[in-house]
């Protein structure tokens, strides 16, 4: 960083799913626009990793193993139905080339948003942003060099859009060495399965992280205060998910709380008390702390300026992104309320970044989907039938097996169903829920369909290609509307 002193239109604190898109959106307006990030790549330590925690450590990278432990479990134990069987100790795994290819799907991110940075002519540093001052209608702040050397550079800014994120939060008494007790970002890097895996926090992070390293070995063993797994879930989800990890090797015990955490010579001791306040010990070789994130946004210097964080950290903002600042906006999963996605981080940087353009603050709100990406996969959007039942709603739900479905058969891929739940009085689809092969494609057709105000009958007479998995869908809003003529 040579410049001492910049100037520009919008200043985007952080490259992650909502500040990249938000400076990319901001240049293609035609605003001035610089990003800063002071992301290192995990592996190599390289600056200049942009793409935030889900390039660098979380969508991309837990995608990568996701993809290389299933194809590990298909050649361990065939698949019968296809008359293709496996003798499991002819298969050999070379978990370096594993990693190396993880690692090159981090890198190749960081190196597409580079050039993707330097198409639409985003002034891209490497640095920690911090507040100083307002000056004459703009914003000052310093921008430090990651390596900590060398002097900072001052950007004056008319518009500001954090976007800095969150780090994983360590419960108290938990001391985290990324080595024996990890956060995501050790336990995507292991370099051999753990003989024994426990993991503190059965959400998403816990369960993709746990379905990763079951298949491809460890036996892994999951704790959360928490009745149960995806409590936003359809309960028939939640509840055939978890039976069919279950059977894949996991264990969970919910409803209890963490006590103690012991590291040991050879392993990590864990102490649980259940809701009778019965306690048990347990050790294994590895310990993945996922009980949730805390906000980054003490980093930036909030009260130089008096920026407004509520009582966790977080920053404060209207429906509009918009912070008590003049010109401060604030995306991603450090606003207040955010909704910790990736995607729902994009579109919040982009309305942030499109409302400057416009010169007034714009909205849009789509509904916003979920996906947890397990073996089967879950996807839903939109209300489940409890909470529509429970707000007083007269509701239709309709749903399709995948064992009634063509493609899904003919790929012995029948584990789960596609369920709809409508709005009795006006036909209109509430929400969407499935479990099974595909499912987040599946759910962005739904969410598209939600989006525009669709009803089950207006999807159900969408033509959808025969055989595909797709053809659920269709059946489960007709079934709905008893009209399901393959149920």
């Amino acid at each position: 960083m040579t410049e001492q002193n910049l100037e520009c239109d919008v200043l985007v604190i952080g490259a992650g799913p909502a500040g990249y898109p938000a400076a990319i959106t901001a240049a293609q307006a035609g605003l001035s626009t610089i990003i800063v990030d002071a992301a290192v790549n995990p592996d190599d330590g390289a600056p200049e990793a942009w793409g935030g925690v889900c390039a660098n450590a979380g969508c991309i990278p837990s995608k990568a193993l996701l993809a290389a432990s299933r194809a590990a479990a298909l050649f361990r134990r065939g698949i019968e139905p296809f008359g293709i069987t496996v003798d499991p100790a002819a298969v050999r795994i070379d978990f370096a080339r594993m990693q190396a290819h993880r690692a090159a799907c981090v890198k190749s991110s960081n190196k597409g948003l580079a050039q993707l940075f330097a198409k639409y002519r985003v002034k891209a540093l490497s640095g920690h942003a911090s507040f100083e001052s307002r000056e004459d209608g703009r914003w000052r702040l310093a921008v430090r060099p990651v390596s900590g050397e060398g002097p900072a550079a001052a950007v004056l800014a008319r518009h500001v859009i954090v976007a800095c994120g969150t780090a994983p939060r360590a419960p108290q008494g938990i001391d985290i060495d990324e080595k024996r007790i990890v956060t995501h970002n050790g336990a995507l890097r292991f370099d051999h399965p753990p003989e024994s895996l426990g993991i503190i926090g059965a959400g998403v992070i816990g369960l993709e992280l746990g379905s990763v390293w079951s298949r491809l070995g460890s036996k892994v063993t999951l704790f959360d205060v928490a009745r149960d797994i995806l409590p936003a879930a359809d309960a028939v989800l939640r509840r055939t998910l978890k039976g069919e990890l279950r059977k894949q090797g996991l264990d969970f015990h919910m409803n209890v709380r963490v006590e103690r955490v012991e590291r040991l010579d050879d392993g990590v001791r864990l102490c649980v008390v259940d809701k009778q306040g019965t306690r048990t010990e347990h050790v294994f070789d590895r310990l993945l702390v996922a009980a949730g994130r805390t906000s980054l946004a003490g980093g930036i210097n909030p009260g130089a300026v008096g920026l407004a964080l509520d009582e966790r950290g977080y920053i404060k903002v209207d429906a509009y992104s918009r912070t008590n600042l003049e010109n401060v906006w604030a995306a991603g999963d450090v606003a207040s309320g955010s909704i910790q996605l990736a995607h729902y981080a994009r579109e919040r940087g982009v309305n942030a970044a499109r409302s400057i353009a416009a010169g007034k603050p714009l909205n849009y709100a789509s509904p916003v989907p979920t996906v947890v990406y397990v073996d089967p996969e879950v996807a839903w959007a939109g209300e489940t039938e409890e909470a529509a039942r429970s707000r007083g709603a007269a509701v239709r739900t309709g749903v399709c097996p995948f064992a009634a479905n063509g493609r899904a058969k003919a790929q012995a891929q029948t584990t789960g169903f596609v369920k709809v739940v409508c709005e009795a009085a006006t036909d209109r689809i509430l929400g969407v829920h499935i479990v099974g092969e595909g499912a987040a494609e599946l759910c962005a057709e739904a969410v598209a369909a939600m989006a525009f105000g669709a009803t089950a009958e207006d999807l159900g007479l969408v033509m959808h290609p025969h055989p595909s998995l797709s053809e659920a869908l269709a059946m489960a809003v007709l079934a709905s509307r008893r009209e399901a003529t393959d149920l």
